[in-house]
């Protein structure tokens, strides 16, 4: 079930798009390093400061000491302008979330692994359906057959959002009766892709509370009924995280892990946030390739993530 991580550069349009989405984060922590480096020698105080600027654009604690230790080995006692220090802390972001750049060009099927199963987990609001709607047509781009399953089966209104996009988008969806079992039309749907010779199945889940034992539980039989179909399924367990939730989404991670065995994250909302910072935990912390960001409402606003136009655009430098 591993997702291979992938270094390869967004165009430039995407990193301008990305750039805009954290924007509000880069005018903030752009403002207050100004603030506090300004023709001042580097001192404890100064590191404290910076520090906790970090840690309130939602870098854990941990990492962000890290980052700046980093800076302090290189100025401590010496003047540093703005640009020096977006310089170094550039850097040392780069160096910590690269190794988690993931794309969305790897969840694609092989002659071993047809249909392809993307499992897609979360809380509730933070954009499931919305995303896989947009995984879809971006997956049905690269001349994929794609299917959808709405396995939100006690809201009514998600299934309606699913099949609404699936006529849209022209992509098959299916589902249940209210209140069936999810883990039952999961099933199903992969005995109707394979029969169609289908490419990919989109498992879209219910929005559920990480500390909600009872609904991770439902979550764990949904993994196992798709396992009776196929021993490697799902192929990508990928946890939707929205952007607004700052340091919430380490706690969520951590459960959903921990439970049905996460491999990727998908970021959403992005451009909502003052606080994109926790994209740097998530991959330092949990070492899972994020995958892809959200950037818009649109089915075509989804992309794989650069770690190179996150880093730029977070601290505003080149």
């Amino acid at each position: 079930m591993q997702i291979y991580f992938n270094a390869k550069k967004a165009m430039s349009g995407y990193f301008s798009r990305l750039k805009q989405a954290v924007s509000r984060t880069s005018e903030k922590i752009t403002s207050d390093l100004s603030n506090i480096v300004f023709r001042k020698k580097i001192n404890q105080q100064i590191l404290d400061e910076l520090e906790e600027l970090l840690i309130t654009s939602d870098v854990d604690p941990t990492t962000a000491s890290e980052i700046v230790k980093d800076f302090a080995k290189q100025k401590v006692g010496q003047e540093s302008s703005l640009s020096e220090v977006k310089k170094i802390f550039s850097k040392k972001i780069l160096e910590i979330i690269s190794p988690y750049e993931g794309a969305l060009d790897n969840l694609t099927s092989t002659s071993a692994q047809r249909p392809y199963v993307i499992l897609l987990c979360g809380v509730n609001g933070n954009g499931k359906t919305t995303t896989a709607a947009k995984l879809g047509l971006f997956l049905k781009n690269k001349g994929q057959k794609v299917r959808l399953v709405a396995c939100d089966t006690f809201r009514a209104a998600a299934v309606e959002q699913l099949k609404i996009w699936g006529e849209r988008l022209d992509i098959p969806v299916s589902s249940a009766a209210d209140r069936s079992d999810p883990a039952a039309l999961a099933y199903d749907a992969f005995t109707t892709a394979k029969k169609a010779n289908e490419d990919t199945l989109i498992v879209d889940t219910a929005g559920r509370l990480h500390n909600r034992d009872d609904l991770m539980s439902e979550l764990e039989k949904i993994k196992r009924t798709l396992g009776k179909q196929d021993l490697s399924a799902p192929h990508a367990v990928l946890l939707m995280v929205d952007g607004t939730t700052g340091q919430a989404a380490i706690s969520q991670a951590k459960e959903f892990s921990s439970r049905i065995g996460v491999n990727g994250i998908i970021i959403t909302k992005l451009d909502g946030t003052a606080k994109a910072g926790a994209i740097i935990s998530l991959a330092k912390i949990f070492k899972l390739p994020v995958l892809a960001v959200g950037l818009g409402e649109q089915p075509e606003d989804i992309q794989s993530f650069s770690a190179q136009g996150y880093v730029e655009g977070l601290l505003n430098f080149k």
